[in-house]
């Protein structure tokens, strides 16, 4: 047995009245309970208490339900219990709902003891519904990043055309470390904010600064987006909370605690480079007066390098294959820096999963 349903407000017995800022309404609700047998103490017990805007209104709560359409009334006295003409198991409730002043001491938090967290505030209605809407706190750390976007012009070597052929001297022979040439790279800088009691430097950014992707992130090929720097700012902030509508008091104060961090990723579009900028810039032809040579043996020796039938010998750094011998002079005509020469290669920067960091944080180039 219970509370069946709450039939609602009985329009021919509503009262109005109101004085200088002072709004009263007096409404009879009409509720049907499961059984006639049922007394005014199974009604009282059965009525829905407010829950902090999880239960539709009207609720039975003295100082907390508000009035189903007018969110600036506060049930102020529940006038009375009885049975309706009807007869049990309808019962009529006489309620009265006035505007906040008396609740002005409840509102501005003198009432802020242990185990009580006071009103929920709330503004007039919600838009398009005329239901009482919950006010929202925003939190600092719920705001989408921001985003920005430049380009930084760097200097390349470059060992093929625009069509993709070797770079070659007047004679023929290949350029032997490359032509310095221009790059545009794309710069992209993200705002955002995190809570401070859930952010940890050491482990949410530092593993990442300096790092180039492992992954493809912003539809960039691995190794051609570097997260080149990330600062982080704690900041405070202090939000106000409104008063309902008709209610006096300044409302109530929360300070959120929270880091802004700031972070700059740079971008190597380019789609015909294997290494991308940020590994290239690292590295350089292997080039010496020397080769390794093989030993009858067994093992290798430092020899000279023949740079021509003649049987001269190079004085000036010549290119090296990747086995440390030195590409052969009748055989450079041929030969592409890229794929042929050995590079001395730092292997830097490292990589990581910056995949990971981007979508951790909701970072997404529009």
């Amino acid at each position: 047995m219970g509370l069946k349903q709450i039939i609602g407000f009985l329009h021919e017995a509503q009262d109005l009245s109101a004085t200088w800022g002072v709004n009263t309404i007096v409404e009879q609700c009409l509720i049907e309970m499961d059984s006639p047998l049922e007394d005014v103490v199974d009604v009282q017990a059965a009525l829905p208490a407010y829950d902090f805007g999880t239960t539709p209104e009207p609720t039975f709560t003295i100082g907390l339900s508000y009035h189903p359409e007018r969110s600036d009334l506060i049930l102020k006295q529940a006038n009375g219990v009885r049975v309706h003409a009807m007869g049990r198991p309808y019962w009529i409730v006489d309620l009265t709902y006035e505007t906040g002043q008396w609740l002005d001491k409840l509102l501005n938090g003198e009432n802020q003891g242990a185990g009580n967290v006071g009103r929920v505030k709330r503004f007039d209605t919600t838009p398009g519904t005329g239901e009482p809407a919950t006010q929202v706190i925003k939190y600092p750390w719920d705001e989408p990043p921001t985003w920005q976007s430049s380009t930084r012009r760097v200097r390349i070597n470059i060992f093929h055309d625009i069509n993709g052929d070797p770079l070659l001297h007047a004679n023929g022979l290949p350029i032997l470390e490359g032509v310095s040439a221009e790059l545009d790279l794309e710069v992209h800088t993200f705002t955002w904010n995190v809570e401070y009691d859930t952010f940890t430097y050491s482990t949410d950014i530092a593993p990442f600064i300096g790092k180039i992707n492992v992954l493809s992130v912003f539809d960039a090929p691995v190794d051609h987006v570097l997260l080149e720097s990330c600062t982080c700012v704690e900041n405070y902030r202090t939000v106000n909370l409104s008063v309902p509508t008709g209610q006096n008091g300044t409302g109530a104060t929360a300070t959120h605690h929270f880091v802004t961090l700031t972070a700059t990723f740079v971008i190597d579009r380019r789609t015909t480079s294997e290494l991308g900028y940020f590994r290239e810039a690292n590295r350089r032809v292997s080039m010496h007066t020397l080769q390794l040579a093989p030993l009858l043996g067994g093992g290798f020796e430092l020899a000279p390098i023949d740079i021509n039938s003649r049987g001269d010998r190079a004085t000036a750094p010549w290119p090296l294959a990747p086995n440390g011998i030195a590409i052969p002079y009748d055989l450079i005509d041929d030969a592409d820096p890229l794929t042929d020469f050995a590079f001395i290669d730092t292997l830097l920067p490292e990589q990581n999963d910056l995949t990971a960091f981007a979508a951790q944080y909701s970072l997404v180039i529009p």
